[in-house]
């Protein structure tokens, strides 16, 4: 991931940079830095984060929903029988239209063959 990153430092300066948590530079007031393991653990916790957001049901755009019911093999009337919805229903949630309900997600995922990383609080 390479992002902006701003963090504020525990003498109290904020400060950003370019790239990802484990490229993280001095504070350039005091010059503290967290430790290594801490950078890389902030980066794996963000870099899954980005997977689910980018496959579970309930974050993932329409088009890569679309994507998934033809990935496992289902027209849109056979999935929507599956998941015990209208064709209707399952298309405003592949066009971006309606957000799939969390109970469908699930079974979303479980139809389709998802992985899907589980969430971090």
């Amino acid at each position: 991931m390479n992002a902006m990153i701003d963090v504020q430092c525990a003498c109290g300066k904020r400060f950003g940079w370019q790239g990802n948590f484990a490229d993280r530079p001095p504070c350039p007031r005091c010059g503290a830095r967290p430790p290594q393991a801490e950078l890389d653990a902030s980066d794996r916790r963000c870099e899954e984060d980005e997977q689910r957001r980018r496959t579970d049901p309930l974050c993932a755009a329409g088009d890569v929903l679309r994507q998934q019911r033809v990935d496992a093999g289902l027209s849109l009337r056979q999935a929507a029988t599956k998941l015990e919805v209208g064709p209707a229903v399952l298309s405003s949630w592949e066009q971006g239209r309606a957000r799939v309900p969390e109970s469908y997600a699930r079974k979303m995922v479980e139809l389709y063959g998802l992985h899907v990383p589980e969430r971090t609080t």
